[in-house]
């Protein structure tokens, strides 16, 4: 879906002779006026795509984290979850989030974990996430190499000290120095990507993430 300026509702709000691209602001509220009505009435509702089978769950800042976990409409999640079956266990179930799916599976309908049945191979996989993406790609990075967490807060943990933010956590926990973060986000892509994206991604890295020796990536 993309943004038409000539759509009525951006029109009528334009003064005399001022253009659709001197406002952004304008642009910007009613394509996400239309996007959100979009996924409610066409994908949701009538389900012109088939059944639903996830929804992805949109954080925006770090402090709105807990508020979102705290809703109840919001935090019956496939991450969410998977900390309450790591509370349920004494020491935690020991996997890591991407490893969990290879001994349990989602029921999307009851909002749930239940342990496989069948013993057939399965892979986890988490969506890819961009450095200029902040504390999301922190986060990511945690759960792709913290065990038994019970919680975001568990996430931002380390030798007993709670941290603010997923990136200090990161830190401390030696998982990345300097412009290691880039150059993980490089390598991971290089199996997924094609040239183009490539090629996008490292101008993105260079613009936002500002490496400290780029001729090294």
């Amino acid at each position: 879906m993309t943004c038409n300026a000539n759509w009525p509702e951006i029109k009528d709000e334009l003064a005399t002779g001022e253009r659709a691209q001197n406002r952004p602001d304008f642009l910007a509220r009613v394509f996400r006026a239309k996007l959100i009505t979009l996924i409610k009435r066409e994908i949701t509702e009538r389900m012109v795509f088939g059944e639903v089978a996830a929804m992805t769950v949109c954080v925006h800042p770090h402090e709105r984290l807990q508020a979102t976990v705290s809703n109840s409409k919001r935090s019956k999640t496939q991450l969410t979850k998977f900390f309450a079956k790591n509370v349920a266990s004494e020491a935690g179930l020991g996997y890591l989030y991407g490893e969990f799916c290879e001994h349990y599976t989602w029921d999307n309908n009851g909002k749930k974990w239940s342990q496989r049945v069948q013993n057939k191979l399965s892979i986890g996989r988490l969506a890819f996430v961009y450095p200029v993406e902040g504390e999301r790609f922190f986060l990511r990075l945690l759960l792709l190499n913290v065990r038994s967490h019970r919680a975001f807060e568990d996430l931002r943990t380390v030798n007993g000290h709670l941290y603010p933010t997923f990136q200090e956590a990161v830190v401390k926990l030696g998982l990345i120095e300097d412009d290691d973060a880039a150059d993980l986000t490089l390598a991971e892509s290089c199996e997924t990507h094609m040239p183009a994206a490539l090629r996008w991604l490292f101008a993105t890295v260079l613009i936002f993430f500002q490496p400290n020796d780029p001729t090294a990536l």
